[in-house]
């Protein structure tokens, strides 16, 4: 009895230096996935923060492509304005994408992040190009005003002339 008594009690030693080590560890790796939580949300708000800067440049880039828009007019310039009206649907899109990525987590959010870059790289390269082709007609509607301006320039000097000369 007392031999049994004390395999017991040995059991019992044993089983609680057991449940301590498993204890100990189980802390650790709580300690761990705790560590591995605050660097997932650190990379999260980096991320999101680094977006949203991203995400208002590109807005203030499309705002200003509109803007001058505003004092152009012929075909060429209405055909713009639609490619541009496309564009501000497309970075529309992506600000609703970025909206549910912040308001996702885990694995969740992984995959919303994933999304939300690759329409941040398609819509950023359309406003790229959309810029160097506004910028590009521009110079050539610019152009053109300004041989329209001489046109009439020269007309004018030519109808007043003969004014002058006959008077």
């Amino acid at each position: 009895m007392k031999r049994s008594l004390m395999s017991i009690f040995a059991l019992a030693i044993l089983a609680v230096v057991g449940c301590g080590t498993d204890s100990s560890e189980t802390t650790s790796q709580s300690a761990s996935l705790s560590e591995s939580s605050e660097v997932s949300m650190k990379e999260k708000q980096s991320f999101e923060t680094k977006m949203e800067k991203q995400i208002d440049g590109l807005q203030t880039q499309v705002d200003q492509m509109f803007d001058q828009l505003k004092e152009s007019s012929g075909d060429a310039a209405d055909k713009f304005r639609t490619e541009m009206d496309s564009l501000k649907e497309q970075l529309t899109g992506l600000q609703s994408e970025y909206e549910k990525m912040k308001d996702s987590s885990g694995e969740m959010w992984t995959e919303a992040k994933a999304k939300t870059e690759t329409l941040w790289n398609h819509v950023s390269t359309s406003a790229n190009e959309k810029a160097a082709e506004l910028k590009a007609n521009f110079e050539s509607w610019s152009e053109q005003a300004s041989d329209k301006l001489d046109e009439l320039r020269e007309k004018a000097a030519d109808a007043i002339a003969p004014e002058k000369s006959g008077g």
